[in-house]
Formats: structure tokens, C-alpha cells, sequence
């Protein structure tokens, strides 16, 4: 019987050293003395020390050998990952647990089959022109597959490969990607989505890119994308990366503060269209893409061209329809100044001579009684007419504020209102000289309106009144202590009355509020720039 390979080299080697080891012996001539014999002993003892070492390290090492071989075995056959050793040819000498998986199917179903037999037909070009590459490269190579589709539902893998034992074999990774993919198909809907609203909405939509420095202060301003919309807006072609600095002059300032806000809502902005040479105005709402720290900045521009064309002209009729309404209560009060002054100096003349008259002919007629009580009764009408005639004229224009001042004119006015309604009040009122005439007449007209919309609607049982002056500002408060005015009255639009004072005080360059609390009273207030 023939012995194994191992023990026969064993027993060659042995035969070697003992024929080596005679033939040192008989060259020595003559017998080993005491001392060489045990030095010799103890250096075979050294060496049969040595060889139990050596011995022991090489089964350490043998036992570490297989315990990394079954930890690679383990992690090769639990790892998520699909392994597989191929032939040239595709065939499948080894894969593990996870590859298996991928299939579907067993590890001993799949062994010696050729991979690309399970393959869909779309992915086969595809494996087969990435496994010659493989054998024909000494780099790793990669590529995505369709591994099966069961018209439900795919599964993608991605393969990594490379030649090894001599090209050979092929080490392939399989990954399922999936999921990736997925997301991938996804996103491209969603991009696809997007572009297209991008692209259909009316409004000009572009998205920039804020460059800073090394201060991280914005300093430029690089275009990433625009629609159609945003183009025919600016009548300009951009392409990405663009700077836009010079594009739109004067608007670049603008687009620096945006970026200091996470979103915004701004002041309309205006810039010239480059093909129609035309201004338009644009509503400009902007939000930055990411986290509050990103540098992209989106921005949407609505073209509200025609609705600040009407709101100007809206504006224009508006101080065309105040300058009327000025021009109109000028009219009107030199109206009323002609009609009091012709009413107190010749009808009142008038009747105060014909009084006179009926006096003198009361002193002839003393004899005729019936006479002298006609003469009589016509005197009394005459004295009550010429009473009338002043109040009308003082109604018209108040002699006083023209002759004493506004503050003597209001004392007056609210004396005579006093008499009317029996309302307290109480005065604190600045005598104050140069007042223009202008300013004194409409101050006088808010305080008649104030004092009339009082005793009609307020129920008052008492009112202050204060007139000063400081800095060049002259300042006019009426308050009650009735009823109050509510929010509904204020905005109705047949409140005329706190419309013409407004109004009034507009016309003066001044400033009319309103303070108002239900059942604690009203306060009016006007203050006014003599200068």
C-alpha cells in the first residue's frame, strides 16, 4: 500500500538527516568527550523546545485561519448583498444567500446555471457587454440591469464586477436599487410637473443664485433659470449662470434685501421692457429654496401695469375731485362773505331806517290810537326782522372771526348753542393772531360741523373745547361726554358730516383723527401747519 504524500516526504527527510548526520560522526575520528555530549543533549533540548513553539504557534495560527474563514463564510452568506463567483461564460460556481434571493429562488437551483438565462430579454445585451468588459479589463466595472418584471412591479439591480484567478472567474456584487429607481422615476414625474407649470404660468418666475464675498455679504447675482413668462416680461434671452447685475439696472439693490428675508411680499417695482422700450410694474413676491441659510432665491413678478395705470388715474381724479371740493368751498364762502356783508350793511341799513321812519310816524299819529297801534306792531316786526338779519348774516360769516379772531368765533358759536340746547361746556381757548384766513375759516367749519354732529347724535350733557398753538402747529379738540360713535358709523358712507371735516382738514394740510368709545364719548381732534 502506498502511503500518503505527507508521511512519505516525512519519512525521506528523516532517512537524509540520519545518513548526514553518521557521516559528521566518522569524520570526527574519534568519540564525543562528557562535555561535548551534554552540551550537545542541551542544545537538541533547546531545539525540541523550540520545535514544541513553533508547533504550538502554527496550530494558533491554524485555528485563527479557520475561525476567519468561517467569520468570512458567516458575513458572505448573511451580507444584504447579492455575491457571485461566474465562469466566462456566465455561469454561476458560487453565490450566496442574498444573490439567491434576488431570484427568487434556491442557491442549489442556481448553481452551474448561467446568469443571464434569468435575465428579461431588454437586459441581456446589456449583462452580456458588462461581463466582456469585466474579462477584459484589469478594472472594476458597472452597470444597471433589469433583473425581472412581473408587470406589477420591477426590481433593478446594480452590479459591480471584476476579473480575478487568472480572468478566469468574475467577483460580482448585486445591489437591489429599486427602491433608488423608484424615487428616480418619481422625481422625474415631479420635474416634469414642475416644468411644465414653470413654464405655463403668466407670471414671470426666475430663479437666482446670491454670490458673496468672503465677508458672506451678496455681491452678484447669477440667473439659474426663467420661464417664457419672465422673458417676454423683460425682453431679454438668458441662459443659465448668467449675471444679472446689468440686465435689469436698479433693481439688483432690491433683489440684495430680498435675499435678508425668508420670504417676501414687497413694494410693486418698475423696470423697462428691452424689446418694447416700455416701463411696466410688477407685484414681487420672492422665498428662498432650502434652509433660511440658501443662497437660491426664487422670485415671482405679476405684471400690475394696468392696475397702477388705474390706480394713478384713480389717484388724479381723486386730487382733481379735492381741489374741486376746495375750489368749491372757497367759492362758497366768498359767496356767503358777499351775501352777509350785503345783508348786514343794506337790508340791515334798510330796515333800520325804516324803523326810524316808523318812529317819526308814531310821534305824528300820538292823537290816533288805532294808528299808533298799527305803527307799533310794525316796529316790533321791523325789530324782530333786523334780529333775524343778524343772525343770518352771523350764520353766513361770523363778523367776529374776521374782526376778533377764531377763538371768539368759536366762544360765540358755542354760546348761541348753549342758549339752543342747554349743553355745559367748558373753554380752553388760545387767543391766537396771524392766523391765515384760509386756515381760520376751515377750523371754524370743523368745529360748526363737531358742534352740530353733538347735538344731534351724541346726547351729550357736556363738551370741552381747547384751541392752542405749538411749534407752528395750530391744534383744535372737540370732546363729549355722550354716547359715542361705533365702528359701522364711522364707515358708513352717509357720514357726511366726519367726511367733510376730513376733507377740510385735507384741504389745509391737516390731520383729522377721531377718538370714539361706545357710552365714554367722542373726541375730534385737527391739528394744522400755520407755515
Amino acid at each position: 500500500m502506498k502511503k500518503p504524500g505527507n508521511i512519505q516526504e516525512t519519512d525521506n527527510l528523516r532517512q537524509k538527516a540520519e545518513a548526514r548526520l553518521k557521516g559528521q560522526v566518522s569524520l570526527r575520528g574519534s568519540p564525543l568527550s562528557q562535555l561535548e555530549a551534554l552540551k550537545l543533549i542541551h542544545e537538541l533540548e533547546v531545539h525540541q523546545v523550540e520545535l514544541e513553539m513553533q508547533n504550538q504557534e502554527l496550530t494558533l495560527a491554524r485555528i485563527q485561519a479557520e475561525a476567519a474563514t468561517q467569520k468570512a463564510k458567516i458575513l458572505y452568506d448573511s451580507a444584504p448583498s447579492g455575491y457571485f463567483t461566474l465562469a466566462r461564460d456566465g455561469t454561476m460556481i458560487e453565490l450566496n444567500p442574498a444573490g439567491a434571493s434576488l431570484f427568487m429562488k434556491e442557491r442549489l437551483e442556481l448553481i452551474n446555471k448561467r446568469f443571464g438565462v434569468f435575465l428579461p430579454n431588454e437586459s441581456r445585451p446589456v449583462f452580456n457587454n458588462f461581463l466582456e468588459t469585466v474579462f477584459n479589463s484589469s478594472i472594476q466595472q458597472r452597470c444597471e440591469i433589469l433583473l425581472f418584471s412581473d408587470g406589477h412591479a420591477s426590481t433593478y439591480v446594480y452590479l459591480t464586477g471584476i476579473a480575478s484567478g487568472g480572468h478566469e472567474y468574475c467577483r460580482l456584487t448585486a445591489v437591489d436599487i429599486t427602491a433608488r429607481k423608484v424615487a428616480e422615476e418619481k422625481l422625474s414625474e415631479s420635474e416634469q410637473h414642475y416644468r411644465s407649470l414653470f413654464n405655463s404660468i403668466d407670471e414671470g418666475f426666475c430663479i437666482i443664485e446670491m454670490i458673496f464675498d468672503e465677508n458672506e455679504k451678496p455681491v452678484d447675482i447669477n440667473l439659474l433659470d426663467v420661464n417664457p413668462a419672465f422673458q417676454k416680461q423683460t425682453g431679454l434671452t438668458y441662459t443659465k449662470g448668467k449675471n444679472m447685475r446689468h440686465l435689469i439696472p436698479g433693481i439688483e439693490e432690491y433683489w440684495f434685501e430680498i435675499y435678508g428675508k425668508v420670504a417676501l411680499a414687497g413694494e410693486p417695482v418698475r423696470f423697462t421692457n428691452h424689446a418694447e422700450s416700455v416701463q411696466r410694474w410688477y407685484d414681487v413676491y420672492a422665498f428662498r429654496f432650502g434652509l433660511p441659510s440658501g443662497r437660491q432665491v426664487g422670485i415671482l413678478f405679476n405684471d400690475i401695469t394696468l392696475r397702477k395705470c388705474s390706480e394713478e388715474e384713480i389717484k388724479r381724479s381723486k386730487e382733481q375731485l379735492t381741489q374741486l371740493f376746495k375750489h368749491l368751498n372757497e367759492v362758497k364762502e366768498e359767496e356767503r362773505t358777499s351775501i352777509a356783508r350785503e345783508i348786514h350793511d343794506d337790508l340791515g341799513q334798510s330796515l333800520a331806517g325804516l324803523k326810524l321812519e316808523l318812529i317819526g310816524m308814531k310821534e305824528d299819529m300820538m292823537n290816533h290810537a288805532a294808528t299808533k297801534f298799527k305803527v307799533d306792531n310794525a316796529i316790533s316786526l321791523v325789530g324782530a326782522t333786523i334780529k333775524k338779519v343778524q343772525k343770518l348774516s352771523a350764520q353766513l360769516r361770523p363778523q367776529m372771526l374776521d374782526e376778533l379772531g377764531l377763538a371768539s368765533a368759536i366762544e360765540w358759536q358755542v354760546n348761541e348753542s348753549k342758549k339752543r340746547t342747554g349743553v355745559k361746556s367748558t373753554l380752553d381757548l388760545e387767543e391766537i393772531e396771524d392766523i391765515p384766513d384760509f386756515i381760520a375759516i376751515s377750523m371754524f367749519r370743523i368745529f360748526q360741523a363737531s358742534l352740530t354732529n353733538i347735538m344731534l347724535h351724541s346726547k351729550a350733557r357736556s363738551i370741552k373745547v381747547k384751541l392752542s398753538k405749538k411749534d407752528e402747529m395750530l391744534q383744535l379738540s372737540v370732546k363729549d361726554d355722550g354716547i359715542g360713535i361705533s365702528k359701522k358709523q364711522l364707515e358708513s358712507k352717509s357720514a357726511y358730516g366726519i367726511m367733510g371735516m376730513r376733507e377740510r382738514a385735507n384741504q389745509i394740510n391737516g390731520i383729522f383723527e377721531i377718538r370714539t368709545k361706545l357710552n365714554e364719548g367722542t373726541e375730534i381732534t385737527v391739528i394744522v401747519p400755520l407755515r
